[in-house]
């Protein structure tokens, strides 16, 4: 049988939906807590989830603008749990709570700002941090495109050095592990496709390259640095040379 680390490559989210379907049949459907429910596009992206019989929900938040944003976008929540509370950190405590405690397999953001909820999650009230630095990947599924695209950091760590480059690029590689990309090809963006003196981006990516080689990192080819054409377009880069 398959896991997660062992699935044919995932290249459309048409295929991840389809694969968390069949995951869920198999009995791994996923609990969800969501801090501070109230938003229409959360509540009918979960209830799109929860027909596919992929996920359930437990809803931190006011009751009240929890249904009010449900009837407005015409969303049946029915199937969800909801836990009341008004103040919306501690609706983030809350679900952040569930998920430390194994009750939720996942915190999905509701309407609260992004550093509120990373605050609670970053708590020492919970064991959550892991050896690496929090980061953002965002798995991009582009009309027209042949594949997948998943860029990282999207912005959370805002100066990173190049210990805290290496462990984005680490989380992002457990995320295209579960997409079951085998190798995962990782492009440093820059400016240029070369290094230059007169770059000083374009000479952090060859350090970079030299410390990711000593992580021993298995199945990961890393070059850089790439503009983003060259990195998302063979053609383009076999033109550039």
């Amino acid at each position: 049988m398959k896991t997660m680390t062992d699935i044919d490559p995932i290249i459309s989210s048409d295929q991840i939906i389809d694969t968390a379907r069949k995951l869920a049949q198999k009995g791994r459907k996923k609990m969800v807590a969501v801090a501070s429910a109230g938003d229409t596009d959360v509540l009918g992206a979960l209830a799109s989830a929860n027909a596919d019989g992929i996920l359930d929900a437990t809803l931190f938040g006011d009751r009240e603008k929890i249904t009010d944003a449900a009837q407005s976008g015409g969303v049946d929540i029915s199937a969800f749990n909801i836990e009341h509370e008004i103040d919306v950190n501690k609706a983030a405590y809350g679900a952040v709570k569930m998920a430390a405690e194994g009750k939720a397999d996942v915190v999905m953001k509701g309407f609260v700002s992004t550093s509120a909820l990373l605050k609670t999650v970053l708590s020492g009230d919970f064991n959550l941090r892991t050896k690496n630095t929090l980061s953002h990947t965002a798995v991009l599924d582009i009309p027209g495109y042949h594949k997948l695209l998943q860029m990282t950091d999207g912005g959370m760590v805002v100066k990173p050095d190049i210990e805290k480059k290496l462990q984005i690029m680490e989380n992002a590689v457990l995320v295209s592990r579960a997409l079951g990309l085998t190798p995962v090809r990782v492009a440093l963006s820059g400016a240029v496709d070369r290094t230059y003196e007169s770059v000083p981006a374009s000479r952090s990516c060859q350090e970079f390259i030299k410390r990711a080689t000593e992580l021993n990192l298995e199945d990961v080819l890393i070059q850089g640095p790439l503009t983003f054409d060259s990195a998302t377009s063979g053609e383009i880069a076999a033109l550039k040379g």
